[in-house]
C-alpha cells in the first residue's frame, strides 16, 4: 500500500536496500521504511525515512518523508 503513494514511490526509487519495520500502536500500527545503506543512528542528510500510520482496519491515515536525524522528534 505504501509503495503505491507518491511518497512511497519516491522513497523506493531512492533507496537501494529498503527495509520496513512495523510497530504496534494503540490505534493501529506504524510502518517505517529505511535504506540499509545507512546505519542506525546515521545523521547524514542523505538518510531519509518514510513513515506511515495505519488504523486498526489497516487503512493508511497518514505518511511523511523525513530525515532520519529528525526521526526522534516525532509529533
Amino acid at each position: 500500500m505504501v509503495q503505491n503513494t507518491p511518497d512511497g514511490r519516491l522513497f523506493l526509487n531512492y533507496a537501494r536496500f529498503p527495509l520496513a519495520s512495523i510497530e504496534p500502536e494503540e490505534t493501529g500500527f506504524d510502518v517505517t521504511l529505511r535504506d540499509l545503506r545507512f546505519p542506525a543512528g546515521d545523521t547524514s542528510v542523505e538518510d531519509i525515512l518514510l513513515e506511515a500510520h495505519f488504523d486498526a482496519n489497516s487503512q493508511m491515515t497518514g505518511q511523511r518523508l523525513r530525515f532520519a536525524s529528525l526521526a526522534h522528534h516525532r509529533q
